[in-house]
């Protein structure tokens, strides 16, 4: 979270990072661009982030996303930044604005911008451009990713000014199928036989995830 209405390049604590900063001011730019430039261009940046971070990808997922992009793109709640390395989409970000704070909904790269520091101009320059808003109090850079682990990623956050802040996460299963999750070897069955045959399929990883918080929900109970 970030909360700082004079938030400025003085205010990263990394100074490897506000030099970064101040480079990928000469390489690309950043600006609010409409949503539906999104569809139009950033549809690729999604398989491209999802697979370098490890995280599982199929193309419905895309899918999904672009099923979202229309949507947000409709709601004036919704707004997106974009950093560009000449004419070339780089990095996106969506963001929702609601009752005076700003939560980033999705952001996405390109592996290929990267070096030009893409990410540290659009999260800076959007940042600081936002939390200036009289109406805005506070800023949320996403939460930890639940099936693939990218300590980079909150390490970036943090250089950048935003603090980390502990939340509980809690799933409720269907009253049809919560008695089936309660029996252990059940419980147990089920990830193994989907990372057996399912290694890369997104909707898996979120199953194994809900089976795991389920009994994680019930050993807290105990």
């Amino acid at each position: 979270m970030l909360d700082d209405k004079d938030y400025d390049l003085d205010k990263v604590p990394s100074s490897q990072r506000r030099r970064d900063i101040r480079r990928s001011f000469k390489l690309c730019c950043v600006e609010q661009v409409s949503i539906k430039d999104i569809l139009k261009t950033g549809l690729d940046l999604i398989p491209d982030t999802m697979l370098r971070q490890g995280r599982p990808w199929e193309p419905w997922v895309t899918q999904w996303w672009k099923k979202y992009f229309e949507l947000a793109s409709e709601n004036p709640l919704f707004e997106a930044w974009a950093a560009f390395e000449g004419n070339r989409l780089g990095a996106y970000r969506i963001d929702l604005i609601y009752r005076g704070g700003c939560l980033a909904q999705v952001i996405f790269n390109r592996a290929e911008s990267l070096r030009m520091k893409v990410m540290d101009a659009m999260t800076f320059v959007s940042t600081r451009e936002v939390i200036r808003r009289p109406e805005i109090e506070f800023i949320l850079l996403g939460i930890r990713g639940r099936f693939a682990d990218v300590p980079t990623l909150d390490r970036f956050k943090e250089s950048i000014g935003f603090k980390r802040l502990e939340i509980k996460e809690r799933i409720e299963a269907c009253p049809k199928f919560r008695v089936m999750f309660q029996s252990d070897s059940v419980c147990r069955a089920i990830p193994w036989l989907l990372k057996k045959f399912y290694t890369k399929s997104y909707s898996a990883d979120a199953l194994c995830w809900a089976i795991q918080s389920l009994q994680d929900q019930r050993s807290t109970k105990c």
